[in-house]
């Protein structure tokens, strides 16, 4: 019996190690007209943003939140 605790307690500590490196953090952000024409100026998101109206909060990933901040499209 002990052996089969320590397995399940040893799988369990994988499964969470394995977990942890799949999850992705993404932002919330909001579009506005400002940041839809610097993303387009500067081809960056263009595909993600190209259907949002200026008002509208979306989630993207933070590559590309970052990106969008590098070119000065985001605060």
């Amino acid at each position: 019996m002990r052996f089969a605790k320590t397995g399940v307690a040893a799988l369990a500590v994988a499964g969470a190690a394995l977990g942890s490196g799949v999850a992705h953090a993404d932002e919330t952000i909001e579009v506005t007209a400002e940041l839809l024409g610097c993303s387009v100026q500067n081809d960056v998101g263009v595909d993600v943003l190209a259907n949002v109206e200026p008002g509208t909060s979306i989630t993207v990933s933070n590559e590309l939140a970052a990106d969008l901040k590098a070119k000065g499209c985001l605060p």
